[in-house]
């Protein structure tokens, strides 16, 4: 039991100590004025985008459950994706999300295999897209950073991903011969990312998918600087967001905070933005995700009843015996 809460005590104080670093190094006073400053219109947008992400994650991993020759109804697969994005938030780390994910769409009728290869399959190409439009963009940055240290981080790391995906497709021929249950499964695992990976239109689609949603969380962001008027452009935030992302998607803190915070206030330093500012901006990107995922919540609480209350076919009180 203790075991369990370990990591996750680790992450609760890692996120304290990011915090709690920020707010001893910065204005604070002046962060939630700038918070009070924030424009209703522009955070009614950035809510909008934000729910938006739930819709191309959903067609992301649909697009997945097609290429392995399975597949869910649309309306079942937003609920489920809805859902996992609220748990994201409120469970440690990053991947509980995946694992409810997994769980529901088990319950939905999908095989243990399909239900888990898809789901890590489709966080695959999730970090791969994120990985490849941080590379692809970072020369950009040229114009903007003195530090050339950046331009060829992303690169190499966008190489590192596909170098990953790479082995990956590969597993069941770089893995020892066995018939162990650890080894039929990576195996399984090989064979399902080569049907989603080395078939045109599933590759294409998927890859696809996770560079919208990358450049979708793109505008969030650029409408509450926006809301701020922020000196920050559109294309700053194409460039800037998604390497904090990147950060996002390691399992070391609570659903982002203290990490986000660090690495927001060091990305828009480099245009200028001031450490107050950066970090009014990725305290409001932090709220409105945590709003956005809350009918995820509801969706949980109403699948929940019913399951414990199933339709029973009403039968009339006092219908006539046969």
């Amino acid at each position: 039991m203790l075991r369990r809460w370990v990591p996750w005590g680790g992450k609760l104080v890692l996120s304290g100590v990011l915090i709690g670093y920020l707010l001893h190094e910065i204005d604070g006073a002046m962060v939630w004025q700038r918070l009070l400053t924030i424009e209703t219109g522009a955070l009614a947008w950035a809510l909008l985008l934000i729910i938006g992400q739930v819709v191309i994650g959903a067609l992301r991993w649909r697009e997945v459950l097609e290429a392995l020759g399975t597949g869910l109804p649309a309306v079942q697969v937003v609920r489920i994706v809805y859902i996992a994005i609220f748990f994201n938030l409120v469970l440690p780390g990053t991947v509980g999300g995946d694992a409810v994910r997994m769980w529901k769409a088990r319950q939905a009728g999908l095989g243990v295999a399909e239900a888990i290869d898809s789901v890590i399959l489709e966080r695959v190409a999730t970090v791969l897209g994120l990985l490849l439009l941080a590379g692809v963009t970072a020369p950009l940055l040229s114009h903007r950073i003195d530090d050339t240290t950046v331009l060829y981080v992303f690169p190499a790391l966008a190489l590192a991903g596909v170098a990953g995906t790479g082995v990956m497709l590969g597993l069941d021929r770089l893995l020892p011969l066995g018939d162990g249950w650890g080894r039929r499964s990576l195996a399984r695992l090989a064979h399902d990312a080569r049907a989603v990976f080395l078939r045109g239109r599933p590759a294409v689609s998927v890859l696809l998918y996770s560079i919208i949603g990358h450049i979708n969380l793109a505008g969030v962001v650029f409408m509450l600087a926006q809301g701020l008027v922020l000196e920050a452009t559109f294309l700053d935030c194409v460039l800037l967001v998604p390497p904090v992302i990147l950060l996002l998607t390691l399992p070391i803190s609570i659903a982002g905070w203290g990490v986000r915070e660090q690495a927001m206030i060091t990305a828009f330093g480099f245009i200028g933005v001031s450490a107050e500012n950066a970090l009014a901006l990725s305290i409001l990107f932090g709220l409105v995700t945590m709003a956005g995922a809350v009918p995820g919540g509801v969706l949980w609480l109403a699948a929940g009843k019913e399951e414990k209350h199933p339709r029973e076919e009403q039968v009339p009180p006092h219908a006539p015996h046969a």
